[in-house]
């Protein structure tokens, strides 16, 4: 909850378990630098904003938040609970920037919306985690799990990545000439 950035989330649960800056993509165009040299600490990133006007980041912004992270020694993270599990025509929407998180997080597409999250880390990270100390009353429960499979085997079978991918470009190209059909009212256009 602590990296949560709407207060409205948040509010039920203070006092949180550590402070956090939360920053807006619109706003700030770059990786907040000054943030990660006060103080090495994780850096959560979501690649694709959803409450913020679905808005993915940049390729810039992603590289330079990872050399951000790498220069300090933080850990990046990427916030894949809304845009993973194919939603982008890639497994996770990081991949599309050819960059490596130290962490991703998933949840919602999971097991197709029955209460299931993941994280995983791809080096072993400075906090004690081990096997269990994070449980919880809906993790990796039995039907939580056979509908995750259920859905990684469907996602392969009926190559539904490569659908998302066809489809969603084609909705981009609609998209695009709609933004410059209309450029007195549209203001941005993803991918533009």
């Amino acid at each position: 909850m602590s990296t949560t950035y709407k207060a409205k989330y948040r509010r039920a649960f203070c006092p949180l378990v550590f402070p956090a800056s939360s920053l807006s993509v619109q706003r700030y165009r770059r990786p907040a630098r000054q943030i990660l040299q006060r103080s090495v600490a994780p850096y959560s990133l979501k690649t694709i904003q959803g409450e913020g006007g679905i808005r993915p980041l940049t390729q810039e912004f992603f590289a330079e938040a990872r050399a951000l992270t790498l220069s300090t020694g933080a850990l990046l993270i990427a916030d894949e609970i809304q845009c993973g599990m194919g939603r982008t025509g890639k497994w996770c929407a990081y991949q599309h920037f050819g960059i490596l998180p130290d962490v991703t997080t998933l949840a919602k597409p999971l097991a197709g919306g029955v209460l299931w999250a993941r994280l995983s880390a791809r080096k072993k990270p400075r906090a004690p985690f081990t096997p269990a100390c994070m449980a919880t009353t809906f993790g990796g429960g039995p039907l939580a799990c056979v509908v995750a499979i259920a859905v990684i085997d469907t996602l392969e079978k009926d190559h539904l990545l490569a659908h998302v991918t066809e489809v969603g470009n084609y909705f981009l190209a609609q998209l695009r000439a709609l933004a410059l059909r209309h450029n007195a009212i549209v203001t941005c256009a993803v991918g533009a």
